[in-house]
């Protein structure tokens, strides 16, 4: 599988909770105009966010994120707000993760 790029990694799976990482959100952006290209590649560098995905629908992006404070969530919702292409957010936080596998089988 390797040698046909089925396998793109390998990492361990860290405990999010364990290393403070209280809050699992999932967090969708409305943009205005024309690519979120640039929007999307900021997104992707954050180490908060864990997934990026372009959606349809009445919102444009999908994210799923950790933080370890209500404060740093706050502070990252708000700074893509500030961004001219942002119409709108609208946040979701998960009171508890029944299931966070990304793995697929082959």
């Amino acid at each position: 599988m390797e040698e046909k790029g089925f396998i793109k990694k390998y990492s361990a799976i860290l405990d999010s909770n364990k290393l403070g990482y209280d809050f699992t959100t999932i967090i969708l952006l409305q943009t205005e105009g024309g690519s979120n290209k640039e929007l999307e590649d900021e997104l992707i560098n954050s180490l908060n966010v864990l997934g990026v995905y372009d959606i349809t629908g009445h919102y444009d992006v999908a994210l799923i994120a950790k933080f370890k404070t209500r404060s740093l969530l706050n502070t990252f919702i708000k700074k893509f707000l500030s961004k001219p292409n942002v119409k709108r957010t609208a946040t979701n936080v998960a009171l508890k993760v029944i299931k966070e596998d990304f793995k697929v089988e082959p």
